[in-house]
């Protein structure tokens, strides 16, 4: 096993035949986790509030230019609503999520010649934004190797990344539907590989993608920073890094205060989220962070309890890690720190297992693999726990992803608006396409574009 530790330029220099090896493992990775993704994604308007508002907004901007919705859609109809400055409709989703999804409708609307504008938000194409989680959460599980390959062998780092791909909420959450998790798992990967090579600017730079995507990311650079200058004992890490991730807090103002008309960094929501870091109490914290590991519906050791056997090797995992491992895994747990005080542990509600770890999870991740070189692999009753563990894991996302392909979940409230839609004779579509992933037509395939108004012009 050849482990790199440090910084790059202490790693030993890899064989040209190394590195191809390594490339076509990559490669064989990333298909491997896009087909998976894009066999089991979230192609309908069955699908979670939260992302199914993230792919209309994508929706709109990709095909129409503007993240405002159509004038003639009814807000009770659109998942999280929320009035612009200027009156029109929006969704309160975070404008990177929407930003990386909308070129997926882009190039479909170019492809299919559908730009029109369907009477219902039901209507829309979803198949794009399940398109667009797939590649984010693809490509960021194939960066999550290519840091993992940074500090242990190549079998180990296929072998990590798959646990990562399979064995957690990146799958059933981030890989099948357009939440923000995909977009910040990508960004933050980047981020941590700029920190690695030393590259404060290009850190910087997708970590403020990352925040442009979801806000509380913004507290990942800060600590990062701190701990590469004091490492270092120079300031000029500290400076790049929040001249650069700051960008994405300014990005956030720019677009709250241009489409909702609020200084704060929060699109549409209201303001609870800023007051929710304040007033929650330590007991309220504590309790939050206790039952984010163990409550029986979102414990994130009941469906990932491969991650116990992890913890008795972290000791020597910390004491043998890069200085990149250990700033992004204190990192990760601040950044879960301040999740916690922001929403309660559950995240919400109709999905299976844990969302709101999981960017902790891909910080913290690195140092993961190395506690099970230093203690897992050492042992083969380790190795057997590990696997079965990592089986049970994955069973749960398998639930989870099955689950949402073969049940209405929620959309109960939505079955009679639904068939409401379809028995209109111009749009003429089987209210079973659309409120389940279909086996036969999509609902798109056969709806009628009809004359509702589009939507106007607005600015990103």
């Amino acid at each position: 096993m050849t482990r790199i530790e440090g910084n790059e330029s202490e790693a030993p220099e890899v064989p040209a035949w190394d590195r191809r090896l390594d490339r076509r493992a990559a490669l064989v990775l990333l298909l491997l986790v896009l087909g998976v993704y894009l066999f089991t994604g979230q192609t309908t308007v069955s699908q979670n509030n939260d992302s199914r508002a993230a792919a209309l907004a994508a929706w709109s901007l990709g095909t129409h230019g503007t993240v405002a919705l159509p004038d003639g859609w009814d807000p009770e109809s659109v998942s999280w609503h929320a009035e612009g400055a200027d009156g029109r409709l929006y969704v309160n989703r975070f404008p990177g999520v929407i930003l990386w999804g909308a070129p997926f409708y882009a190039v479909s609307g170019l492809i299919t010649g559908d730009r029109g504008t369907p009477v219902h938000p039901h209507l829309i194409d979803y198949r794009p934004a399940a398109v667009a989680a797939a590649t984010a959460t693809a490509l960021g599980v194939l960066v999550s190797f290519w840091l993992f390959r940074r500090l242990t062998d190549r079998r180990t780092a296929v072998g990590a990344a798959l646990v990562l791909a399979f064995a957690t909420s990146v799958w059933s959450i981030s890989g099948t539907a357009l939440w923000t998790h995909g977009v910040t798992h990508l960004m933050l990967a980047l981020g941590m590989v700029g920190v690695a090579r030393e590259r404060q600017a290009g850190a910087g730079l997708a970590y403020a993608f990352a925040v442009f995507t979801r806000p509380q990311t913004a507290i990942v650079p800060a600590v990062v920073g701190v701990w590469e200058g004091a490492h270092r004992r120079r300031l000029r890490p500290v400076v790049v890094l929040g001249v650069t991730s700051v960008l994405g807090l300014i990005g956030m103002v720019a677009y709250s205060r241009t489409i909702f008309g609020t200084w704060m960094p929060i699109s549409g929501y209201g303001s609870y989220g800023v007051t929710n870091i304040v007033e929650t109490g330590p007991f309220e914290q504590g309790r939050r962070l206790v039952l984010a590991f163990v409550d029986p519906r979102r414990g994130l050791l009941l469906y990932a309890p491969f991650l116990l056997l992890l913890v008795p090797g972290l000791r020597a995992a910390w004491r043998s890690a890069p200085p990149w491992v250990r700033s992004s895994a204190v990192a990760g747990v601040a950044y879960f720190l301040v999740q916690l005080r922001v929403n309660d542990f559950d995240g919400g509600t109709y999905f299976i297992a844990y969302r709101l770890p999981i960017e902790m999870l891909v910080l913290t991740a690195p140092l993961l693999v190395l506690s099970y070189d230093r203690f897992v692999r050492r042992n083969m009753a380790r190795i057997t726990g590990f696997v079965v563990l990592v089986a049970v894991a994955a069973f749960w996302q398998v639930v989870g992803v099955v689950h949402y392909s073969s049940e209405d979940i929620l959309w109960e409230f939505y079955v009679e608006e639904v068939h409401d839609v379809c028995a209109d004779p111009e749009i003429d579509c089987d209210p079973a396409d659309v409120m389940r992933p279909s086996r036969g037509r999509h609902p798109t395939d056969v709806k009628a574009t009809a004359d509702a108004p589009a939507a106007r012009d607005a600015t990103l």
